[in-house]
């Protein structure tokens, strides 16, 4: 679908909800319709007229309309571009499992390949490329939820309610912009906590060894071999861990172990 045929549609179904708008003030009073523009008057009678119509029928027989328009363009031969809810499945999906790989999607070569594998007309994938699809883009999300890109963006607080909305008004271009950054943000950021969680793990090592050294020098300064401390320990406290007897003595916990076991 052109630019300029997309434009008129959306004029049209603004039009159609001003002159609703119009009429509800009518009918309850706030305005009079000789007050109500002229270009705008006739419609707004019409509308009245035809209710106790419910501003839903309006609108439904507004949409039958539209579709007989379209349904009139296409027998006189207008060519229309668009993506169906399979071709978008299929390049929505190829856009997700790129980025899942690392890479960043081309998505003006992609839609040409698959344009040319369909059939479709030269010209289809460069007027996809520039539309928005925000209704086949929310189901897409909704069954896509489990995809590793998804699940990454919904574990890095990426996937937030303006986020969601910002993929659903995106062209496929930005869609792919949007997934491939959110998705490196998430990957930086998982990273940075691992590297964070192995820097704790060996300082928690470190302080470990110092604990066990300083223990061991206590023990000598007080003239306690560490075996003999040990004994005392488990005699005094027969349910204690050995883990605890070796960090109290400064020792391995498999050297205290196998010295306990020993004395048995």
């Amino acid at each position: 679908m052109n630019t300029e045929l997309q434009g008129s549609i959306q004029a049209a179904a603004e039009r159609a909800k001003a002159i609703a708008s119009l009429a509800t003030l009518v009918q309850t009073g706030t305005i009079s319709i000789d007050g109500i523009a002229p270009d705008k008057r006739e419609e707004v009678r019409i509308y009245i007229a035809g209710t106790q119509m419910t501003p839903q029928r309006f609108h439904a027989r507004q949409n039958a309309e539209r579709r007989r328009f379209f349904s009139e363009r296409g027998a006189s031969g207008f060519q229309y571009y668009r993506a169906t809810q399979k071709d978008h499945d299929y390049i929505f999906g190829t856009i997700l499992d790129t980025v899942d790989a690392g890479d960043k999607p081309t998505v003006k070569p992609m839609l040409r390949e698959y344009g040319e594998q369909q059939g479709y007309a030269p010209e289809w994938a460069e007027r996809v490329a520039v539309n928005r699809h925000p209704k086949r883009i929310a189901k897409s999300l909704k069954a896509q939820q489990h995809h590793p890109v998804i699940q990454d963006l919904k574990g890095g607080h990426m996937f937030t309610q303006t986020h969601q909305s910002a993929l659903k008004k995106a062209t496929y271009s930005g869609l792919a912009e949007l997934l491939f950054s959110g998705s490196q943000i998430t990957r930086e950021k998982r990273a940075m906590q691992a590297r964070m969680d192995a820097l704790e793990a060996r300082l928690a090592a470190a302080e470990a060894d110092v604990a066990r050294a300083n223990a061991r020098l206590d023990a000598k300064d007080a003239g306690l071999d560490w075996k003999e401390k040990a004994r005392a320990i488990f005699a005094a406290e027969p349910c204690i861990s050995k883990r605890e007897v070796a960090r109290r003595v400064g020792m391995h916990e498999s050297t205290v172990r196998k010295y306990l076991s020993s004395l048995h």
